[in-house]
């Protein structure tokens, strides 16, 4: 509807008439607009105004931010509006233990609210609500006996009444041994409302150093009693443990190491590339003047004199003659073993045990001889 009309046909005269206000015909889209001196009064929803002999034609402004989650709109003061005020309304599924959120893209997205959030879960015999982080909410029974092997029912209509059943046998439990489950076969109910212990927990830490290992039911597996490598003996050096087998290597000392035989008539003793303590030269001993007797050496106690004068009765006492030489003789070729001729009197060489050769020539060396 026109309301007021320049009859001038030149547009540029408009300027000297009244101002108008016109209503688009409705096949342009145009809104109500007001063309005043020439020009178009601006407004933030259209474009392009411009006044065509009195009239304003003008393109409608489209206000869409491609967000599923904004009421798109205009206002002709301040442009497009996005208004993000509803989304939360418009994205609600009801459920306590899901966020109710909208996706640009996505629209409505409801994650799960954290284990931790508080909730309601509806029922009177429930406790400590709270949701399980999966979107669920729920309580704890009042009716809980602390045996995941019993299925525990609290009557909502009888002020709680409680009743306990046997869980389904296979159902998952603890039996509170950490020696017991795994992932092959699990702790598990038995159907008459006990756990029974799964298969039991092998503790090996693949390395047999740490010797045998052993499983505590409140702790879990303990390492053994590792193994300690020492040196072998003298002419070899501290080894190292395999981890595979548990045993240690017995690595040789280098040849020519000082070491000792635990023989006092060697010399030098020194390792040889075996890993053997080799005595060396045996030691001279020296004539202690006594001619009665055989400067010899002794294993354990390194040179030494031994007595020939063995038989030290009758005339004998002071001479290495006849009768001492009967003494040896009964002990000849016997060996410590021989309890019943052997004499350790007449062992004048210590380093051979026996009674043979080595004793006779000590022996000779005195015999005929007076002693001090």
């Amino acid at each position: 509807t026109i309301t007021s009309v320049s009859t001038d046909p030149d547009p540029s005269n408009d300027s000297a008439t009244a101002s108008f206000t016109t209503v688009a015909a409705a096949n342009n889209g145009c809104t109500d607009i007001i063309c005043s001196s020439g020009m178009c009064i601006p407004d933030l929803c259209t474009n392009n105004d411009h006044c065509e002999t009195g009239v304003c034609v003008v393109s409608a402004v489209v206000c869409d931010d491609n967000s599923l989650c904004t009421d798109d709109s205009c206002n002709s003061a301040v442009g497009c509006i996005f208004d993000t005020s509803q989304a939360g309304d418009l994205c609600d599924d009801f459920n306590q233990c899901t966020a109710n959120t909208c996706d640009p893209l996505l629209f409505c997205v409801f994650p799960n609210e954290p284990s931790s959030a508080n909730c309601d879960d509806g029922l009177a015999c429930t406790v400590t609500d709270h949701c399980d982080g999966a979107g669920t909410c729920g309580g704890t029974s009042v009716c809980d006996d602390g045996n995941a092997c019993t299925d525990d029912f609290a009557d909502e209509t009888n002020a709680c009444a409680c009743s306990h059943a046997p869980s389904a046998g296979g159902s998952p439990c603890n039996d509170n041994n950490v020696c017991t489950g795994t992932i092959a076969a699990q702790d598990a109910c038995d159907g008459a409302g006990l756990c029974v212990g799964g298969q039991a927990v092998v503790c090996d830490d693949g390395n047999a150093c740490n010797g045998v290992e052993t499983c505590d039911p409140a702790s879990g597996c303990v390492s053994g009693t590792s193994v300690v490598c020492s040196a072998s003996d003298q002419c070899h050096a501290v080894g190292s443990c395999d981890s595979g087998t548990g045993v240690c290597s017995n690595p040789v000392m280098p040849n020519g190491t000082v070491c000792d035989d635990a023989n006092a008539c060697t010399t030098s003793d020194a390792c040889d590339n075996a890993g053997t303590c080799v005595g060396g030269p045996a030691p001279i001993c020296p004539d202690d003047g006594d001619v009665c007797t055989a400067d010899v050496c002794d294993r354990a106690s390194g040179c030494v004199a031994r007595v020939a004068n063995i038989d030290t009765s009758g005339f004998s006492q002071s001479r290495v003659d006849g009768r001492d030489l009967v003494v040896l003789a009964d002990a000849w070729n016997s060996c410590p073993v021989d309890v019943q001729r052997y004499n350790p009197d007449a062992n004048l060489d210590p380093l051979d045990p026996c009674i043979d050769g080595s004793d006779f020539h000590q022996f000779m060396n005195s015999f005929g001889r007076s002693c001090q």
